[in-house]
């Protein structure tokens, strides 16, 4: 009885450097959204360019994008999504690696934009919307010119709809 007591006492601490030593695989390393999603912008005289760079094995949700002081209809996306089968929100379009928007520079009559947005990690962990204050430069005059005027009420009608779908 005595050889098996002294072989676990000094066994103990060989398998509790083992143990931390090896990558025994129970969670995954998840980085903070600021580093799986990194967001910048850029604006020139005729639009601002907002553009993540998404770390590998992250993807951001192409629904999720708002920006609350632009219509949905002037938002562009510069960028494809691709399909994906969610299993929460089933069939939708996620951006991996990189996703880039672009709005007319005659739209931004403030100092600063609103962006929310949401992503996850291919590992199972999801984010919860994500909302960062963008610091831009406004323009001035807003563009009245009919093909804008068409989009600003396809935004607030496409709006109106989705509002009305989503309280029922």
């Amino acid at each position: 009885m005595r050889p098996a007591y002294l072989f676990l006492v000094l066994a103990l601490p060989f398998s509790t450097v083992m143990a931390n030593e090896i990558d025994l695989g129970n969670e995954p390393d998840f980085l903070p959204h600021e580093q799986a999603f990194i967001v910048s912008q850029e604006q020139d005289a005729k639009q601002v360019t907002i553009s993540w760079h998404i770390a590998p094995g992250y993807y951001l949700y192409d629904h999720a994008f708002d920006i609350k002081e632009i219509p949905n209809s002037f938002i562009e996306r510069e960028t494809s999504p691709q399909a994906y089968a969610d299993d929460y929100f089933g069939d939708i379009e996620i951006h991996e690696n990189t996703a880039v928007l672009t709005i007319p520079a005659a739209q931004v009559r403030s100092d600063e934009l609103t962006l929310t947005y949401r992503g996850c990690a291919d590992a199972g962990l999801c984010y919860p919307p994500v909302t960062v204050q963008l610091p831009v430069t406004a323009t001035g005059q807003p563009d009245t010119s009919p093909v804008a005027q068409l989009k600003l009420w396809a935004g607030v009608i496409g709006n109106a709809i989705s509002n009305a779908i989503s309280d029922k």
